[in-house]
């Protein structure tokens, strides 16, 4: 009987991973349709002819010094219990986006884990929970953001960029103010908020909050809160700032507001399942974006596709350089590579 139920288990697993696969292919042919339709070929070709490819070095750059920044605010969560040198984490977040670039399921996640707890010797249930508390903060600024601009285009003829930017960040603030000093409260609030998820959802979702948010322990120090929202607002605006260079290489007169919506719009479309490296998803949200802003659709396309390599070309690369040299029997290895 015991064995008759552990099948069916494995079954139902099965047949889960299989339709979320049928699924990410489906979405993905639909936003690579959406995103080429109606595209003049010779205009697209006019398009990346007049590319200044030095702009295009500059924001490859600026792409991995994020992912060095990454490091450097993850290290502050993982001290003092792990110690690792920004070096070492930049490597494992590289592995990870490389990871979750070409393989489902999210395995980056599950590498960046297991290698960290391995060379740093904390416990696995740290780890997660410092990973969970990244998670936390960049949803936390994504909807501080998307308020933000949402209220910005609405009531932009009565309130200035920089109060905007004030009240987003006190309101960014003060949610980690409350995630940090009266956790219980805020998996009250979250509980409450999610009333419309089925429990066998809702418990493992504030579960996982809860593991991440043993880490914000650390900042009820007033200074090292700060030091994290900036360290986190910086993220935001490197990421941004790679979005700009691109516009410059494209002599795209759009604002740096621009190149923020994008970044929102790519973490949204990032949500639904899809293909590996979220072909068609990535240009899709980049032209729905741009289309704000009366871009053709040719120049949104060719803007997309250059970004796409910009942001997930040298991370392929550098992953699957630090890839080979992981040890030969890791099991996590052979997975990513049949992945």
């Amino acid at each position: 009987m015991k064995f008759w139920l552990k099948e069916r288990g494995a079954g139902a697993r099965k047949w889960r991973w299989l339709w979320s696969v049928i699924l990410a292919i489906i979405f993905s042919a639909l936003t690579i349709w959406l995103s080429f339709r109606g595209i003049r070929l010779v205009q697209l070709k006019q398009a990346f002819r007049g590319v200044n490819y030095i702009w295009i070095l500059l924001a490859t750059g600026n792409s991995l010094l994020t992912v060095y920044a990454l490091g450097w605010r993850w290290r502050q969560l993982l001290n003092p219990r792990a110690r690792l040198s920004l070096g070492a984490l930049f490597r494992l977040n590289i592995l990870a986006q490389y990871a979750n670039i070409l393989a489902p399921a999210r395995l980056g996640e599950l590498l960046r884990l297991y290698l960290t707890s391995k060379e740093s010797r904390a416990e696995a249930g740290f780890v997660l929970g410092t990973m969970a508390a990244e998670r936390i903060l960049d949803v936390v600024v994504f909807v501080t953001g998307a308020l933000f601009l949402s209220s910005y285009f609405a009531l932009r003829s009565e309130i200035s960029l920089p109060l905007s930017l004030i009240l987003g960040a006190a309101g960014l603030a003060g949610l980690v103010v409350l995630i940090t000093f009266k956790p219980a409260l805020f998996i009250t609030i979250l509980a409450k908020a999610l009333f419309f998820l089925p429990q066998k959802w809702r418990r493992p979702l504030l579960d996982f909050v809860q593991k991440g948010l043993e880490a914000f322990v650390y900042f009820k120090s007033p200074g090292r809160t700060i030091f994290i929202l900036i360290l986190t607002l910086l993220l935001i605006l490197s990421q941004a700032l790679t979005n700009y260079l691109v516009f410059l290489a494209f002599n795209l007169k759009l604002s740096f507001i621009a190149a923020v919506m994008i970044i929102l719009a790519i973490q949204a479309g990032s949500l639904p399942p899809a293909a590996p490296g979220k072909i068609g998803v990535f240009e899709y949200a980049v032209i729905l974006t741009l289309s704000l802003f009366s871009l053709p659709r040719e120049q949104a396309l060719s803007y997309a596709l250059m970004l796409h390599v910009v942001v997930y070309l040298p991370k392929i690369v550098l992953g699957g350089f630090y890839l080979a040299r992981l040890p030969a029997g890791s099991a996590l290895k052979g997975n990513l590579k049949t992945g």
